[in-house]
């Protein structure tokens, strides 16, 4: 939980009054692309193409000195002949014209920049002095900077995919209520590709690299108290300053939104880890831990974890009381996902004589209880029953939560579907874990269609 030495600099600066405040840099009225091309072999040109591609409803200045037109929009040589200053500009130029171009965009005016070129803080001294620049640079003139070494910012209800990754190459952005942060560019997007894939959506994702100037705290104050935003996500290798993360997550408590905090260095092989990666210190995991532990912040083992976890806090925010209702389309699937259920400390829910009697007239008395095995049907093949049976064991007033592992079974996807919309119609946290490969891509995409979350292994369900 120390401050890195190579950001003393940036806290101890006298700064002129920022241009633009949080809310406009993730919802700019105008944006311009250093860089920008054509191509979507390079950075600018993919940039370019996800701005138009998505939506982005705003002013889009391309800039570059040997085009006078880019992607059908008026290209400038220079952001200073730009009609009015942007709110914010990514540059995605070589290292070497970086800093006159940081420097032409703070003296035009710039609100923000979005740096996405390596080779500052991480790389050495050489890179401290840049990086030291960069905060000069900020400091004086108002305009913010995010990173360097980030990969930008993804904000699907504002249609604006300012980033060059190639995961945003889709037909469109899925929202939603979760935000996250990241340090790291790469796992940000990464993430934001398994959750949308998976159906979960995001409201902001932002990339901060190496916190030159906005660092993670700063985008986290302000998702508190974003009424869109319902749950927050980090990614962290080294804090700037602790006691004010300490306050971050006291705020978030008190807002009810989950904050949750994936963070590097908790071994000596991480911590060096992330001090190569984005030039933290990764500080005491013992001492970070525990400041977790008393603020309410959760601590996920793995990108996957945190974000399934978040999405089930913002659906199913309230402690519940009771026992797990297992249903499985598979006898086998059923014991296990008992033994998993049991292992864990849980127990499983004691249906009423009501609940019983009620599914007793659609299945054969072994499996009219809990758990369900879908097999043992009464109706003909033809009669659907996978719906009112998810219905019912859902329904039972000891389910707490529900568990539905769902293996290969005559009309998979169309069950499925069923068992989705029972699970959502229950209110209640329904798990459901598809487990063939191929066989079960229409399943996944008919849960995809309603917005039901799934899992693809047993035990990713039960973790």
């Amino acid at each position: 939980m120390t401050t890195p030495v190579l950001h003393t600099a940036r806290l101890g600066a006298t700064r002129a009054a920022p241009r633009v405040d949080l809310d406009r840099i993730l919802h700019p009225r105008s944006v311009a692309v250093f860089g920008a091309s054509d191509s979507k072999q390079k950075f600018g040109g993919r940039i370019m193409s996800f701005l138009v591609q998505h939506g982005f409803a705003g002013d889009i200045y391309p800039i570059n000195l040997q085009r006078s037109e880019v992607l059908g929009r008026k290209a400038y040589a220079a952001i200073g002949a730009v009609p009015t200053p942007p709110d914010v500009a990514i540059l995605a130029v070589p290292p070497a014209a970086l800093m006159p171009s940081v420097r032409a965009a703070a003296e035009a005016g710039v609100g923000c920049c979005v740096i996405i070129t390596t080779g500052f803080a991480e790389a050495g001294p050489d890179g401290v002095a840049r990086q030291a620049e960069l905060v000069e640079i900020a400091a004086r003139t108002g305009t913010r900077i995010i990173g360097p070494n980030c990969m930008g910012l993804i904000v699907p209800h504002h249609h604006l995919a300012l980033c060059s990754s190639v995961v945003l190459d889709t037909e469109h952005l899925r929202d939603g209520s979760v935000s996250l942060v990241s340090q790291s560019g790469a796992l940000m997007v990464s993430i934001y590709d398994r959750a949308v894939t998976d159906g979960i959506g995001f409201r902001v994702c932002v990339s901060c690299g190496n916190q030159a100037d906005l660092e993670l705290c700063d985008f986290i104050e302000h998702l508190i108290d974003d009424p869109g935003t319902e749950a927050i996500c980090v990614y962290v290798e080294g804090w700037l300053d602790g006691a004010r993360f300490r306050r971050c997550a006291a705020a978030a408590r008190a807002a009810g939104k989950p904050l949750l905090v994936l963070k590097t260095g908790r071994t000596r092989a991480g911590a060096d880890s992330a001090r190569s990666h984005t030039a933290s210190l990764a500080g005491d995991f013992d001492v970070f831990q525990a400041v977790c532990r008393e603020e309410g912040v959760v601590l996920p083992r793995d990108p996957d974890d945190m974000v399934r976890a978040a999405h089930f806090l913002v659906r199913h925010p309230a402690p519940r009381r009771g026992g797990v209702a297992i249903l499985s389309s598979s006898g086998g699937g059923a014991g296990i996902a008992s033994d998993r259920v049991s292992e864990l400390g849980l127990r499983l829910a004691a249906l009423s004589p009501a609940t019983r009697a009620e599914l007793g007239a659609i299945l054969l008395p072994p499996q009219a209880t809990n758990p369900i095995d879908l097999g043992g049907r009464k109706p003909p093949e033809e009669v659907e029953i996978a719906g009112d049976a998810a219905r019912i064991l859902f329904a039972d007033a000891d389910v707490a939560y529900g568990l539905a592992i769902l293996t290969s079974m005559p009309f998979f996807a169309a069950r499925t579907r069923l068992i989705g919309q029972a699970a959502q119609a229950s209110g209640k946290p329904v798990m459901i874990a598809l487990t063939p490969g191929a066989a079960a891509t229409a399943p996944r995409h008919a849960l995809r269609e309603i917005g039901q979350f799934y899992f693809n292994r047993v035990e990713d369900a039960c973790a």
